[in-house]
């Protein structure tokens, strides 16, 4: 058998160790970055849906909705026609 110094097993196993830390640092950080863009992802989508869910509910449950309809363009009454009725001034009664 041929004798191998010890120093130069040591550096073998040492750049070894070494190199797989590197592929291990490089790989992880590659399927974490996958990782959380398909989560950042998938949550974006979520929030997406659910922000139109509520838009929908909104425009379909209008209770409660006030319009006021005008008689448009021929006011001459300071923009009131005479149908519209008085203001009335409440009072706060204690």
């Amino acid at each position: 058998m041929q004798d191998i110094p010890v120093h130069t097993l040591e550096m073998t196993g040492l750049l070894k160790t070494i190199l797989y830390l590197v592929l291990f640092y490089y790989l992880s950080k590659f399927l974490m970055r996958r990782w959380l863009n398909k989560k950042i992802k998938e949550h974006t989508d979520f929030r997406q849906n659910s922000v139109s869910e509520q838009e929908a509910a909104q425009r379909k449950n209008q209770e409660g909705k006030v319009t006021i309809k005008g008689s448009g363009s021929g006011n001459t009454n300071g923009g009131h026609s005479s149908d519209e009725g008085e203001f009335v001034d409440y009072e706060e009664v204690k």
